[in-house]
């Protein structure tokens, strides 16, 4: 994948889940699955409010505005991000205050897209962020005020006509530049396409914490899910492993295996070409939380089937460790 498409580093430009699949070639790590789940066989969540579109829409199908978004009802906060990616461009609902902050991002849009997030050094403004961009990664990195890594528990991908709101814990003070890294079946990134913006974070720290229906855990070599998880719900997220663990969910459409759709979404990547199709939809989830963080996500997932993945860096092909499937009634 050419350089521009990920100035911000490797792990910036794809979250954990999905850039295992890039550096496998083979599976999008960003679903929803069980064979590496805890025992029970349950799913996981955050507080992302993961919300969704019709399952199995094509993008025709998909409404242009995000009030639209069927299921889309994020749990009330007192301190609220909306992110809204449309017509390759995000548009913003801040400012929003430091500390524990939900971030709701709808894609009202006919394709798949992120929401990479990185806080910028004082003084940066998003036309320093754009003239750098077009120079390449290191032009880049040099505004950024923070490692790749800082930022735990940011929203994960999310398909056309879907959803998801995750809450942070630890939100930094300061002006965050965040793009969309995809591309599309052409091969141009979004964000050299407009999808670049900002976001201003300020005021004093808020630190209501929502409200959990359970844990989430991610570890290294399982994800163990609440009892009685039935795709409904808030719940925190934690991750007690060594390593950096994301939760990314997809809704699987008829037959579609979660190996199949992962063969998809690494093809993709690596091709650098749309990662829409391949018989599923991303559902957001969690981008990834550094050993020993926790976040929030709220999920109202419509009827199906879906597959989720949270899994460390690693190589070699077929679905990475931590991965399974469930059934949504």
């Amino acid at each position: 994948m050419p350089a521009r498409l990920h100035p911000f580093g490797r792990r910036a430009v794809h979250p954990r889940a999905i850039r295992t699949l890039v550096a496998a070639g083979a599976c999008a790590a960003m679903l929803l699955g069980a064979t590496g789940c805890g025992s029970d066989g349950s799913r996981a969540t955050a507080r992302t409010t993961t919300t969704g579109g019709t399952p199995g829409s094509t993008p025709s199908e998909v409404s242009d505005a995000p009030s639209t978004l069927e299921g889309s009802a994020p749990a009330p906060a007192s301190n609220a991000l909306v992110v809204t990616a449309a017509d390759m461009s995000f548009q913003v609902s801040g400012p929003v205050r430091p500390g524990t902050a939900a971030i709701t991002f709808d894609v009202a849009a006919p394709e798949a897209h992120m929401m990479s997030m990185f806080r910028l050094k004082d003084g940066v403004t998003l036309d320093q962020v754009k003239a750098a961009y077009a120079k390449g990664e290191e032009a880049v990195q040099s505004l950024i005020a923070d490692g790749p890594d800082a930022i735990a528990g940011t929203p994960a991908l999310v398909g056309a006509g879907w959803s998801t709101t995750a809450t942070l814990t630890d939100l930094q003070e300061g002006t965050y530049v965040i793009a969309c890294f995809l591309t599309d079946a052409d091969g141009h990134d979004h964000a050299s396409m407009g999808m670049l913006g900002t976001v201003t974070v300020t005021g004093a720290d808020a630190d209501e914490l929502p409200e959990a229906d359970g844990t989430i855990t991610l570890d290294d070599d399982r994800i163990e899910l609440p009892d009685g998880f039935d795709g409904h719900g808030t719940y925190a997220v934690a991750n007690s492993g060594t390593k950096t663990h994301g939760f990314q969910l997809a809704h699987l459409d008829g037959a579609t295996t979660l190996e199949e759709y992962n063969t998809h979404i690494g093809r993709s990547m690596q091709s650098s070409t749309a990662v829409d199709g391949g018989g599923g939809t991303l559902a957001g989830g969690i981008d990834s939380l550094a050993p020993g963080s926790t976040a929030y996500l709220t999920v109202d997932l419509p009827s199906g089937r879906y597959g989720y993945v949270s899994a460390p860096d690693q190589t070699g092909a077929g679905l990475p460790p931590l991965h399974g499937e469930l059934t949504v009634s």
